[in-house]
């Protein structure tokens, strides 16, 4: 599995255009072959501050959203709405499991 998570910032006042654009792009990409999840959550302590978190079967189904023209077309139409936008992917193999035990001790 490849996960994508983004931390995106907006522009103030730029929230409602840039989430009622991202919703038609994001359903876009869910048919996108081997997307398995692709949601946003917009801040509630933060109105311009929105996370998106995506899940593909691979990383090249990952790529391939990557050259797809929705993709292509959301650039332009997302930097108006943006201050700076940062991704991080993680390969499902390449995250450190930590087990902290069967019970833990009540406070």
């Amino acid at each position: 599995m490849w996960y994508v998570i983004g931390r995106v910032r907006l522009k103030p006042g730029r929230r409602e255009s840039f989430l009622r654009d991202f919703r038609a792009y994001r359903e876009t990409s869910r048919k996108d072959e081997g997307c398995i999840y692709f949601e946003m959550a917009a801040g509630s302590d933060d109105p311009d501050t929105v996370v998106i978190i995506e899940c593909f079967t691979t990383r090249d189904a990952h790529q391939a959203h990557l050259n797809t023209a929705h993709y292509a077309a959301g650039g332009p139409r997302f930097q108006a709405d943006l201050l700076e936008a940062d991704f991080e992917d993680i390969g499902a193999s390449d995250v450190k499991r930590t087990h902290f035990g069967d019970s833990v001790a009540s406070p």
